[in-house]
Parts: structure tokens; sequence; C-alpha cells
């Protein structure tokens, strides 16, 4: 479908990625299962070597918002179907993406109340 200049574009990826296999998760306790899975069998590998873990971040897919899906999810509609308040101690520019859905009038977030 044509995408105009006032529609929102919504990449929904899930939260957690491995980077020596490319698998992805949508919960981080079997990604971390997973995750170990690898440490496991590069310690056996390589048993009197240090191992160093890195995370990093992935550019934003251009063209659209992108939202992990444990925060949105969309029902079979295409409705969003669940939106996971960010934590009250937050900064609301840690969640950009869930701004910019806000401020179209696509989801409703909580925001903290000033002391």
């Amino acid at each position: 479908p044509e995408v105009g200049p006032n529609d929102i574009v919504i990449h929904l990826v899930n939260p957690y990625k491995c980077g020596m296999c490319e698998l992805e998760f949508l919960e981080k306790s079997v990604f971390k299962e997973h995750m170990f899975a690898h440490l496991e069998h590069i310690k056996h590998e390589h048993p009197s070597s240090q191992i160093v873990m890195t995370i990093t971040l992935p550019p934003e897919t251009p063209g659209g918002v992108t939202v992990t899906r444990d925060i949105l999810q969309l029902g079979e509609d295409g409705s969003i179907k669940q939106v996971l308040q960010p934590a009250n101690n937050i900064n609301m520019n840690q969640v950009s993406p869930l701004r910019e859905l806000e401020e179209a009038g696509v989801i409703k977030l909580e925001h903290p109340k000033p002391e």
C-alpha cells in the first residue's frame, strides 16, 4: 500500500536479537537462556580465554517509528492491542518513538505527575 504524507508507519520489532546467530526474542528470559548457551559453548571451546560481551542498539529504521513488541502489539485487525506504559521514573526523551505516537493520537501515555 502507498504511504501518504500524513500516514504513520510503525515498525514493530522484537525487543531482543542475538548478535551471533540473528535469532530474535520477545521474552527476556528466553533471550537470556539463549545467550547463556552461547556463553557456555564459547567457554567450553576456549576455557582459558576471557569472554567480552558487547551490547549495541541498531540504528532506527528510516521512514517510520520503531517500537518493540513488548511495548506495543497489534491485533489481527491492525488495531493497537496492548500498550505497556513506561516506568514512572523514565525520562520521556528516552521513549521518543512513543511520544511521536501519542502526539499523533495513536496511543495515550501516562505522564508522571510533577511533585
